[in-house]
């Protein structure tokens, strides 16, 4: 059985009206989400898609005025969080489904525990990254990869060869606390992550995962038409 069928579509879409409510009246995310978690006696992953998907509408319209098109990219600087964006792809190569957040971003429910699978799918996710980054014609491409995950360090050394071997000016660097990194630097890149909290920090940003998903695999993408403000 499919995630898809697993979830109930009506009480799911019900239970994202209450959660985007309580979100906007300024109630703390995890009380807002027990609350309704509760209300609708929503599963681990009814819950999780809530999670990911729903916001408060302030950063969603702070989001939504950030993101740029695909063809602005062309001689411009791109800043990729690297595990972020190949986990989402490698999400929907494993048949997984993704789903549009109200933000526009794709986001999976593959919680990683244990460390990453660097297993085939990982492998031709990264494949599909590295290709569609030629085509995005990027100026600079800094992919940043958690320091603290297992074999970052390898990850970073197989990314700059594919770079090189694929004529894309730029690099793969392993860092501590990423998101950080990311914040601290991000006004000079064109930001690729679908962190919320990066997100909203970033000057420019691009749902990369997205844009590869969307072109390559639109067949995974499930869209549930998240309410805007109930107010």
């Amino acid at each position: 059985m499919s995630f898809i069928d697993e979830i109930r579509r009506e009480v799911v879409l019900e239970a994202m009206k209450d959660y985007k409510y309580l979100l906007n009246r300024g109630y703390p995310q995890t009380l807002a989400l027990n609350t309704v978690t509760t209300r609708y006696m929503l599963t681990k992953k009814e819950r999780l898609l809530l999670y990911r998907t729903v916001h408060n509408d302030t950063h969603v319209y702070t989001i939504l005025r950030k993101i740029v098109n695909p063809k602005d990219i062309s001689g411009q600087p791109l800043l990729i969080d690297g595990y972020n964006v190949i986990l989402t792809i490698k999400a929907a190569v494993m048949c997984e489904y993704v789903y549009e957040s109200d933000d526009t971003f794709l986001r999976d429910l593959l919680a990683v525990h244990g460390g990453v699978k660097y297993d085939e799918h990982f492998r031709k996710a990264l494949e599909i990254l590295i290709f569609n980054l030629r085509k995005l014609n990027a100026s600079y491409t800094l992919i940043t990869l958690d320091k603290q995950v297992s074999k970052s360090g390898e990850l970073a050394s197989l990314i700059r060869e594919l770079l090189r071997r694929n004529n894309i000016k730029g690099d793969a660097e392993t860092v501590i606390k990423n998101d950080a990194f990311i914040i601290g630097i991000a006004e000079k890149y064109i930001v690729c992550t679908s962190d919320v909290v990066i997100l909203l920090k970033a000057k420019k940003v691009f749902d990369l995962a997205g844009y590869i998903i969307r072109e390559l695999m639109p067949n995974k993408v499930i869209r549930l038409k998240i309410p805007y403000s109930t107010r």
